[in-house]
C-alpha cells in the first residue's frame, strides 16, 4: 500500500506553478523582429571624371532617399534602437560610408522615431543610428560614399552593412 503525504503534493504543486511561470513568461520573450528591403550599388566610370587633366577629384556619390526600407515589428510598444556597422570584404581606407535616415516610415499612433535624419559615419563597429519605438514600417535610408580620388586604385570595393536591433525597457 502506497501512502501518499501531504509534502510530495506540495512539492508537485510547486514544481506545476514554477513551469507555469515559466511558460507565461516565455510568452513575453519574443524579441524584436526587423526586416530590410533594397540594396544600392555605385558605379563609377569615365562619365564621373570631370575638371582639369592631371588634377585631382573628390567624388561624392549619393543614393537617392529610401533606397533601402527597414521595418521593426514586435516590440511590444518598448523603445528600440538601430545601431549599424559595416564589415569590409575588400574596402580602400581612403573611402568614406555614410547612412542617414530619409523618412519616418508608418504605423500606428503609438509608435514613432528619433534622431538619425544626419548623416552618420558607418564604422567597422556599432554605431547608434536612430531609436524608436512600437512597430514601424518601411523607415528610409539614404546613404553617400566620399573619398573617392585618383589615389584610389581602379577595382571593385565590397562592403556589409550590419544592422542591429536592440529592444530597450
Amino acid at each position: 500500500m502506497k501512502v501518499s503525504t501531504g509534502n510530495s503534493t506540495l512539492k508537485r504543486m510547486f514544481l506545476l506553478v514554477f513551469l507555469w511561470i515559466i511558460l507565461l513568461s516565455g510568452i513575453n520573450a519574443w524579441g524584436i523582429f526587423i526586416k530590410l528591403k533594397g540594396a544600392w550599388n555605385v558605379v563609377v566610370d569615365q562619365s564621373n571624371f570631370a575638371g582639369v587633366p592631371g588634377m585631382d577629384f573628390n567624388l561624392v556619390q549619393e543614393s537617392p532617399p529610401d533606397v533601402v526600407s527597414l521595418s521593426v515589428r514586435k516590440t511590444n510598444f518598448y523603445h528600440w534602437e538601430i545601431d549599424i556597422r559595416k564589415e569590409d570584404i575588400h574596402w580602400h581606407p581612403s573611402l568614406r560610408l555614410f547612412a542617414r535616415r530619409s523618412s519616418n516610415g508608418h504605423g500606428s499612433y503609438h509608435s514613432g522615431v528619433l534622431w538619425g535624419t544626419r548623416y552618420v559615419e558607418i564604422e567597422n563597429h556599432d554605431v547608434l543610428f536612430f531609436i524608436g519605438w512600437g512597430n514601424r514600417n518601411l523607415i528610409g535610408f539614404q546613404f553617400k560614399l566620399s573619398g573617392i580620388t585618383t589615389k584610389v586604385p581602379a577595382d571593385t570595393y565590397t562592403t556589409t552593412i550590419y544592422y542591429t536591433a536592440v529592444e530597450l525597457f
